[in-house]
């Protein structure tokens, strides 16, 4: 199986991401890993999200996986995932299921060694197995996308509250547009009417490069929060 690598790309603020691409012999179709590492600055800390979608792959209905990220030589810590959704062209998005999960994920990117990308059920069913280059490059490109992101001024809105009842709060897709050319995730207040309330601030949850895994992260994200997704171009 031959590994090709795009580079980190950081030509969004805030965003790192990599796409890597295994090429198999004969008839049998390409596998594309994309991993992205969106910084977004809120009004106490600067959160990291980070997410790794595998595209052109089979996989059983959404449920928790275990995946590891080590050296391939020697241990390391595993990082545990759940599966987000699955595009409409097959493969599955991955979040991270904690802030702890986030640090060890960074951490063992931060070595800057080769790792082994594992993916298996809770049951101990081997669902990937993909090799993972890595280089020390990760970790300078990212603490300078941090930094540059904490350095930015903090918008002065006043702050989301998030209560009890679901229906005060939604997830919206919004489109690239001239500034940024990606899709956006993001978590929007509502009005007594149920519908979208521009007045109030949002949050960026997450960008993505398509409208499918945009979609795919909004419907797991909105099965976890107990909340609606609503597909609406901001006007």
């Amino acid at each position: 199986m031959h590994v090709e690598f795009s580079g980190w790309d950081t030509s969004r603020p805030g965003l790192v991401w990599g796409r890597y691409v295994y090429s198999k012999m004969g008839n049998a179709r390409d596998i594309a890993l994309e991993v992205n590492f969106d910084i977004q600055k809120g009004p106490l800390l600067t959160h990291t999200f980070v997410s790794f979608l595998v595209s052109d792959l089979e996989f059983p209905n959404e449920m928790p996986v275990r995946v590891s990220l080590r050296p391939m030589e020697g241990n390391g810590p595993d990082v545990l995932m759940n599966m987000m959704g699955k595009p409409d062209h097959g493969g599955a998005v991955f979040g991270l299921a904690s802030r702890d999960d986030v640090k060890r994920c960074l951490l063992v990117f931060f070595e800057g060694k080769p790792m082994h990308f594992w993916v298996d059920s809770v049951g101990g069913e081997r669902l990937i197995r993909l090799p993972l280059p890595n280089t020390k490059i990760f970790e300078s490109v990212f603490r300078e996308c941090h930094a540059q992101v904490q350095s930015q001024p903090t918008k002065e809105t006043q702050p989301m509250t998030i209560g009890a009842d679901p229906r005060t709060l939604g997830l919206v897709i919004l489109p690239p547009d001239e500034k940024d050319q990606y899709f956006k995730v993001c978590l929007m207040g509502l009005d007594s009417n149920g519908e979208i309330d521009w007045d109030k601030p949002d949050f960026i949850l997450a960008r993505t490069n398509g409208a499918g895994s945009a979609t795919e992260y909004a419907k797991g994200l909105a099965d976890i929060l107990r909340i609606r997704v609503l597909q609406i171009v901001k006007p």
